[in-house]
């Protein structure tokens, strides 16, 4: 049985992509708990369980490659929402039993984005999983108009790891 990869673009504006062997790739934006005033954002960690146990349950094996949180952000508090979300992907990884694979950013968007030219990483990214994944979608849900560069990350991630045997 070969195995399936779980792509993730860590933050709670992120989300999980995967990448099985006998059916279509698809892509989830995470979903988090509604948002209090000057409190950062976090992701529903019932509903990230429910859905990694799902998958691994229907597609698995599995392997999750994980993009590590970084030590920059662009306020405090989505540093915060980043470093709690990634905690929280860890955890419920290790109760499951899910192999976590934790990778840089710069690592995979190194690999993925050679030959293209410099420019916005948010941009290559979206250019190339609609390269790659002509048939999924990337919007965050129907009623949205433009597409999510987490859910394109989230979909080259779990290419690298596929690529790259990780």
């Amino acid at each position: 049985m070969s195995t399936t990869y779980i792509g993730i673009d860590n933050a709670t504006s992120g989300a999980l992509a995967v990448l099985p062997n006998n059916a279509e790739p698809f892509v989830l934006p995470f979903v988090t708990l509604p948002k209090v005033p000057k409190q950062s954002t976090e992701l529903d960690d019932v509903w990230f369980h429910d859905t990694m146990r799902d998958i691994a349950n229907q597609y698995g094996p599995v392997r999750v490659v994980v993009e590590r949180a970084q030590k920059f952000s662009a306020g405090i508090l989505a540093l915060c929402s980043t470093w709690a979300c990634y905690g929280s992907i860890r955890a419920i990884l290790r109760v499951l039993k899910l192999p976590l694979i934790p990778i840089d950013p710069k690592t995979w968007q190194a690999a993925m984005f050679r030959g293209l030219l410099h420019g916005d990483t948010k941009a290559k990214s979206l250019l190339l999983a609609k390269q790659l994944y002509p048939n999924v979608c990337l919007r965050r849900s129907l009623r949205c108009t433009t597409e999510c560069d987490g859910m394109s990350d989230a979909l080259l991630i779990a290419t690298y790891g596929k690529n790259n045997t990780l």
